[in-house]
């Protein structure tokens, strides 16, 4: 009886960090950076807890996503473009720039904690979207220059 009772425990609370941590994702994808800071914030907790690690993870999808659509959009030297896909080559990358550059021994953590300083140290800037806050705090981190943009 106690092993059942145990085991129910346990799914019960999984079951809730999950629910939990899915509502967080879709409030911070569509809201603003004051929830990001929440989780965020979390490092300094004496234990890494669930928060913290939701804050690593949307880093990281960020990043994951935004270089996705850097590799997609900016062309290989080598790719042959017709004028037409010249053209629209030439409009998007225009609107779509290297935002950072991250360093190649940069880990996940070290990418959070650069947001975590970010929207402790902006907290003017928490109204703004939280990816659009990520990418800021990583550029202000880890700028490219000039010839990699």
């Amino acid at each position: 009886m106690f092993k059942l009772l145990s085991c129910l425990f346990m799914v019960a609370a999984i079951s809730s960090v999950c629910l939990t941590t899915a509502s967080k994702a879709d409030d911070i994808t569509t809201g603003a950076g004051n929830e990001l800071i929440t989780e965020c914030n979390q490092h300094n907790s004496q234990s890494k807890n669930s928060l913290w690690a939701f804050c690593i993870g949307y880093v990281h999808g960020v990043i994951e996503e935004h270089e996705d659509l850097v590799v997609r959009i900016f062309p290989r030297p080598d790719v042959k473009l017709s004028d037409n896909e010249r053209l629209i080559y030439q409009a998007v990358s225009e609107a779509l720039v290297r935002e950072y550059c991250l360093p190649d021994n940069a880990t996940r953590e070290q990418s959070a904690l650069v947001v975590s300083k970010y929207l402790s140290d902006n907290p003017d800037n928490l109204n703004l979207v939280a990816p659009d806050l990520v990418l800021a705090a990583l550029h202000n981190a880890w700028p490219c220059p000039k010839s990699i943009k």
